[in-house]
């Protein structure tokens, strides 16, 4: 289910199903289900994210997988409430837990 980082030694693992991204320390702390597994789930919609197109003006990590939001404009998605970045292809594998 999870892979290796590659970089400098093992840095951590990502779930292939999710893309989420680890430290191999942190693993087990995970409070929250795979949502690539596709299993059915109470959604409370008041902690749903509200994801919306954004243009980044410095360097951004997706929150969700670790990796660089590229381009020039519309690189990503931020969260209304929480702020949280993300890669447009993996706001449908976040979790429903914004912290608003």
């Amino acid at each position: 289910m999870f892979r290796i980082f590659r970089g400098l030694g093992r840095q951590g693992v990502q779930c292939k199903m999710c893309r989420l991204a680890v430290h191999k320390r942190c693993c087990r702390l995970v409070a929250f289900g795979c949502n690539g597994v596709g299993l059915a789930k109470n959604v409370d919609s008041a902690r749903c994210h509200q994801f919306h197109v954004h243009t980044f003006l410095s360097p951004t990590f997706c929150e969700h997988c670790g990796s660089l939001l590229y381009g020039m404009l519309h690189q990503g998605m931020k969260c209304k409430s929480c702020k949280m970045n993300v890669h447009k292809h993996c706001e449908t594998n976040v979790p429903n837990s914004c912290s608003m």
